[in-house]
């Protein structure tokens, strides 16, 4: 995050959005999830969760995507999860995860349609908002 500006650097598009409080209360989404990410970045994913973490990898410190796509690979490991973008695209990847957190919600998704990614991930969002409380914000 920039000191003194009226930018957030949200990495994840890797766009500049104009940081205006009147656009959240306006509810323009795409700010918000930015603003929400950004925090999540900088308070959560970036912080070492174990005191071993700090001393992994030869002393190198791992990006925050590495460190979510570390806990992701670990969460599904019968998922060969690379990526943030092509290995999400059938939504078997998203019931896979809701599954490895509250076994039971989507215990078929490794035998779910990959040719109907929007039903998947609509499935597999349902589950997550109805039993866990994850709002669906995609």
């Amino acid at each position: 995050m920039r000191e003194n500006s009226r930018y957030i650097d949200f990495d994840i598009v890797s766009v500049l959005w104009p940081l205006d409080s009147k656009a959240i209360v306006d509810g323009n989404l795409k700010l918000i999830l930015g603003l929400i990410w950004t925090l999540i970045l900088h308070y959560s994913i970036s912080m070492p969760m174990w005191d071993e973490e700090e001393e992994a990898d030869d002393g190198k410190q791992k990006t925050p995507k590495q460190r979510l796509l570390g806990w992701i690979q670990n969460k599904l490991p019968e998922l060969p999860i690379t990526n943030f973008n092509r290995d999400w695209q059938t939504g078997r990847a998203l019931g896979a995860l809701v599954d490895s957190c509250a076994p039971g919600l989507c215990p078929d998704w490794d035998q779910w349609d990959q040719t109907k990614p929007v039903d998947n991930a609509r499935e597999a969002m349902q589950q997550a908002d109805d039993w866990l409380g994850i709002p669906q914000v995609l």
